[in-house]
């Protein structure tokens, strides 16, 4: 009737919506709508099940969107029973789980059901992978090469991972932006949208370069390198939080700032009193071994504030009770939190919780949540949902 060449071609021109968004609808009704055969006797749709989930509005599109494409990735020889499992089993964790999350979900389902996986894939020969650096005529650098898989990645998590998050749009047609977590969860398993306590791509980048500094200097100073940054103080004032410190090149910096961020091993404190000119303050060790650094990465996973995807990297291990309150250097009693999100703390009502279960939550102010109730992050949800995957 409209002359259009294919339903992508229809939908785009009668809808006025993007080519991507076109292909995005025509794919899910072909796969979720109702379908007949070569004779028009009406058949169920591919998944009925995620179909049910969506039209009931259960489902969001980019849920049943990764739904669907984790069902077409199950073996043509997988039995209807296993399809069933696994069709059932992502669409019933879907509401309590990050989209991201639905991924690794289902990548247990499929080694449940096929164990042996895909056939490896030959390894590039390393004589290949190169970098080269060339210099222009006007100063600019010019750099190309083949990265080595886990070299590219580390390096693409390092300059993109947070740029990508930060300026992540609520555009559904993207379906990368809907890996991007935005809610937290309670203990009961309701969802918490935390997208009003996200940052933006100019804070996150700034707070990612400035851990990056403190972390190469915390670095040097622990190998026996001279102290970056020494600060002279009065010891009252650093007692109290007050008046400022000046540093090696007259500076004036404010205690406050100091008492925040400098009290980490990296900076030096001449302490002066009105009884002595210099007083050396020496403090017992304070900060997580290369021990507790793994478990707490192997447990955390990265920052643990509800919605926030910062890599275990980026993370520094925070005191729930803090060290200033004699809380302990255990892991216990710590958890990874990325620059920004250690920062908050400081700055506003937000406070870190251990459950009884050893999962450590975000209790959001009154303003936030007058009950004031442990927020988890959506990915220990996630990952107690694939322990259980059989039991």
């Amino acid at each position: 009737d409209y002359g259009a060449k294919t339903t992508k071609a229809l939908i785009q021109d009668r809808l006025n919506i993007t080519s991507r968004e076109a292909n995005r609808r025509t794919d899910m009704a072909k796969n979720l709508g109702g379908r007949v055969t070569l004779t028009g006797q009406p058949q169920a749709p591919l998944f009925p099940t995620v179909a049910d989930a969506f039209n009931e509005g259960r489902l969001s599109a980019d849920q049943a969107t990764v739904i669907k494409d984790c069902l077409k990735k199950l073996p043509t020889w997988t039995t209807q029973a296993n399809r069933d499992y696994a069709e059932t089993t992502l669409v019933e964790k879907a509401p309590s789980v990050r989209v991201h999350d639905l991924r690794a979900i289902f990548a247990r389902i499929l080694a449940h059901i096929d164990p042996d996986g895909q056939e490896p894939i030959d390894a590039t020969d390393r004589s290949m992978y190169k970098v080269t650096m060339h210099a222009r005529d006007n100063g600019d650098w010019e750099l190309t090469g083949l990265l080595d898989p886990v070299t590219g990645g580390q390096l693409n998590g390092l300059l993109t991972a947070r740029t990508k998050i930060a300026n992540n749009t609520s555009n559904s047609s993207d379906n990368s932006a809907s890996d991007v977590s935005e809610s937290g969860v309670l203990e009961d398993g309701t969802l918490v949208d935390m997208t009003g306590q996200r940052l933006s791509a100019q804070e996150w980048i700034y707070e990612r370069f400035a851990t990056l500094i403190s972390r190469i200097d915390m670095t040097r100073t622990g190998q026996g390198a001279q102290y970056a940054l020494v600060v002279t103080a009065k010891a009252e004032d650093l007692a109290n939080g007050t008046g400022t410190g000046t540093t090696g090149t007259e500076n004036p910096v404010p205690i406050s700032e100091l008492v925040r961020n400098g009290l980490n091993g990296a900076v030096f404190f001449e302490l002066i009193s009105e009884k002595a000119k210099t007083m050396q303050v020496v403090t017992e060790n304070r900060f997580a071994n290369a021990k507790q650094i793994a478990v707490l990465t192997a447990r955390d996973q990265g920052c643990t504030f509800p919605g926030c995807d910062a890599p275990p990297g980026w993370c520094d291990a925070h005191h729930i009770v803090e060290w200033a309150q004699e809380g302990r250097t255990d892991v216990n009693n710590m958890t990874l939190s990325c620059s920004a999100h250690h920062h908050l703390l400081d700055r506003s009502d937000w406070e870190t919780v251990m459950l009884k279960d050893g999962r450590p939550a975000w209790v959001p102010p009154a303003s936030i949540d007058p009950a004031r109730r442990p927020i988890l992050h959506a990915r220990f949800v996630a990952q107690e949902v694939i322990d259980t995957l059989f039991d």
